[in-house]
């Protein structure tokens, strides 16, 4: 971590932060109030580590990770690291969700390393801003910038696992539902023989990459498992082939908290090369339901 409590992207071999320019590196900026994907990454991290082998240093990485969390709400996250890192250019890209989202992700890391106090009230709050500002009720999913039918399934689908995880069996009814609507749309919509597509219009349902990153598939069968954990009678069934897919996702009938299955249509996937083992939820399913009756906590 540098001087002045922050991390980059990328440094040269005397550990220099830098930025191409050109043919070459420049020095990048190193502005004290501007936090990017890397301070929140590493803040993740370093509390982490600090649970497991250095108590002591946990007050200053956890006040490191709160104010990434300060800057993103206040608009002082970067995305772009690749660029100079300034207010223009915090200013000049729309705002994603992606950086709440991998925040949110540290609100389950703190509960199974017994800092469960630390995660809130932030993490309900973030996770309340990004269902208020980009959840679509008539597509069902997270749009990444409001208004733009440029979708990456990928995240939203973290975003749903990141959400369960923090929140557990006792998830609220409505919201439950909401996630899992989110869910079930989002693989619906992105799921095709080579795995999730990066980025779909949300309007057409077209790939708009060939790309179908691994990430994706872990992300995926993680938030169906905890799904599974919190409630939900069974996982989505969005198998190739078929013009509908009927959402699955319930509570068990001796939930107090009962949410109505919802039948939504799914848009045709594109003709693409079919490879070997193509990829369906059915393929899936097993790893989903082993996560499901895990417990483990490496914190433990």
């Amino acid at each position: 971590m540098a001087k002045g409590g922050h991390t980059y992207f990328l440094y040269d071999n005397a550990l220099r932060s830098v930025r191409f320019e050109g043919d070459g590196p420049v020095a990048q900026a190193r502005p004290n109030d501007i936090f990017t994907f890397s301070d929140a990454f590493v803040g993740n991290g370093l509390v982490a580590a600090a649970a497991l082998i250095d108590r002591p240093a946990l007050p200053r990485h956890l006040n490191y990770l709160q104010r990434v969390i300060a800057a993103i709400e206040a608009g002082r996250f970067q995305i772009d690291e690749k660029a100079e890192l300034s207010a223009a250019n915090v200013t000049a890209k729309l705002e994603d969700f992606g950086p709440r989202m991998i925040l949110l992700g540290a609100a389950g890391m703190l509960s199974r390393a017994g800092l469960a106090e630390h995660a809130e009230p932030w993490a309900s709050r973030i996770t309340e801003q990004v269902l208020s500002r980009y959840f679509d009720p008539g597509k069902g999913v997270l749009r990444n910038i409001p208004g733009n039918d440029v979708f990456n399934a990928g995240h939203g689908i973290e975003f749903v696992g990141f959400a369960l995880e923090h929140l557990g069996p006792a998830v609220d009814s409505g919201l439950f539902s909401r996630l899992i609507t989110i869910l079930d749309r989002s693989l619906a919509m992105s799921m095709g023989q080579h795995g999730i597509a990066l980025s779909v219009n949300l309007n057409t349902g077209e790939r708009l990459a060939p790309w179908h990153p691994w990430w994706c598939l872990p992300e995926a069968i993680r938030a169906c498992a905890l799904a599974l954990r919190c409630g939900a009678a069974t996982i989505p069934r969005c198998a190739i082939g078929g013009a509908e897919s009927t959402m699955p996702f319930s509570r068990t009938s001796g939930s107090p908290n009962r949410a109505m299955p919802i039948k939504l249509s799914r848009p045709t996937d594109p003709p693409i090369t079919c490879p070997p083992r193509p990829i369906s939820m059915s393929a899936i399913t097993p790893a989903c339901r082993f996560l499901a009756a895990q417990n483990a906590n490496p914190f433990a």
